[in-house]
């Protein structure tokens, strides 16, 4: 079976032959899968993994705040033409042990309610997850990709340069919900795939909640397939 396997204790700069962090025509693809073909992808969260067991909220403020969704990818599938709707579906996602929420003030749609900074590490095992800094609550188990999507055409690619304002007010194109989740299939709500082989692109950000409503979630890094 076919894979793309990262070191956690690296970023993405680091090991630039796993993946990208722009969605874009001219990236080379990593590997070609045959339609139907399994692979195994490994994926680093929305920190690009600088975000460590034990560090506080004084430490958020060295973190690189310009790093978005580090991605896993392209991956090239065999026959695929633009026109064709690309059907994914998640055989398993495994997370890693440990995971981490943090509220960003200024974020989320609550942001007039939660006004402070705050960090929280959670263990992930035996199907929840806990944390010492949440004592008395524990999370089943929702694992989720955070983001996933195909490469643009380069027509598209200047349709968004000349719309991009509008396309920001709409929210853009981010992918984070449960339904993105093991056992799902991305498919009948799929995106039409727009470049030959589709590029298919993609996954950082895991999360393990059911939605996104303040801007936090408990994220951690895992392979799915």
């Amino acid at each position: 079976m076919q894979s793309i396997t990262i070191d956690r204790n690296k970023r993405l700069k680091e090991e630039p032959h796993t993946g990208h962090n722009r969605w874009h025509p001219d990236i080379a693809p990593l590997i070609e899968v045959e339609p139907g073909e399994e692979v195994v992808l490994e994926t680093r969260d929305a920190s690009d993994c600088q975000i460590k067991p034990g560090m506080t909220v004084v430490d958020l403020t060295n973190l690189d705040a310009k790093v978005a969704h580090p991605l896993t990818g392209p991956v090239y599938i065999k026959g695929a033409r633009p026109g064709d709707l690309l059907e994914i579906e998640y055989l398993d996602i495994l997370p890693q042990p440990c995971g981490w929420t943090r509220n960003r003030p200024g974020a989320g749609f609550l942001r007039d309610l939660f006004t402070e900074p705050y960090l929280a590490h959670w263990d992930i095992q035996d199907g929840w997850a806990t944390s010492p800094q949440i004592p008395g609550v524990r999370i089943p188990n929702g694992s989720f990709m955070g983001t996933a999507g195909i490469a643009p055409s380069r027509a598209q690619i200047e349709a968004w340069s000349r719309r991009e304002a509008a396309l920001v007010a709409r929210g853009g194109t981010h992918l984070n919900g449960r339904d993105a989740a093991f056992g799902v299939t991305l498919g009948k709500m799929s995106v039409a795939r727009r470049v030959e082989g589709s590029l298919h692109i993609d996954w950082d950000q895991q999360t393990r909640t059911f939605g996104e409503l303040l801007g936090v979630y408990v994220a951690t890094v895992f392979p799915w397939r």
